[in-house]
């Protein structure tokens, strides 16, 4: 059951490929106009697909003796895959919210509203720096389990690439909402990588 529904990502996000989606930049107007919004209900459905294939691997590893490896490998997967709806979810939540406040500087609500992916406490870009930070663990570890550390580092580098993604974006929110208090004015949404004005058609 795990299997099946691990298996048939791919086909019911409708890509050829989860992995080249996962390392995509989701800092671009095309991540967030072609995947993000127009992916949002698959993307749902991926999470919650995710979520009963989880449950499955928990259930099947207290009870398996045998093939520990293979359990580990699926959930890792799993998680990777969770990670990647998660990103699709936070980074349409953003262009709303970036837009919104965009659109309205003169109300500072909104604005200050962004500071839930900049904040010390909660911050959803840090969060997702961190979720990959876990993954680029996992995958060491099962890699150096299984195979000798040739190659191991150009993978990992792609992950230190992905994280530093999110932690800058960040940071450089951070940077224009402190002009903002000054100005009253955000950078265009295309600086961010937001996509066009939801709700626009081409």
């Amino acid at each position: 059951k795990a299997t099946h529904s691990l298996g048939g990502v791919n086909t019911l996000l409708g890509i050829s490929s989860s992995d080249q989606l996962f390392w995509r930049d989701p800092f671009t107007d095309d991540f967030q106009d072609a995947v993000a919004r127009k992916l949002e209900e698959k993307t749902r459905q991926l999470r919650l697909a995710v979520e009963r294939a989880e449950e499955t691997l928990l259930r099947e590893r207290a009870q398996a003796h045998r093939n520990q490896q293979t359990l580990d490998a699926m959930r890792f997967a799993a998680e990777r895959f969770d990670h990647m709806g998660r990103r699709m979810q936070v980074m349409e939540k953003f262009s709303g919210d970036y837009w919104d406040a965009y659109l309205n500087l003169g109300d500072k609500r909104r604005a200050r509203a962004l500071r839930r992916y900049t904040g010390g406490v909660y911050n959803a870009l840090r969060e997702m720096a961190e979720e990959l930070s876990q993954l680029r663990e996992s995958y060491r570890e099962q890699w150096l389990r299984e195979n000798r550390s040739f190659w191991l580092e150009s993978v990992l580098a792609r992950y230190d690439l992905a994280i530093s993604r999110w932690l800058s974006r960040s940071k450089q929110l951070e940077e224009a909402l402190r002009e903002y208090e000054q100005s009253s004015t955000l950078p265009p949404p295309l600086e961010f990588g937001l996509g066009a004005r939801p709700g626009q058609k081409d």
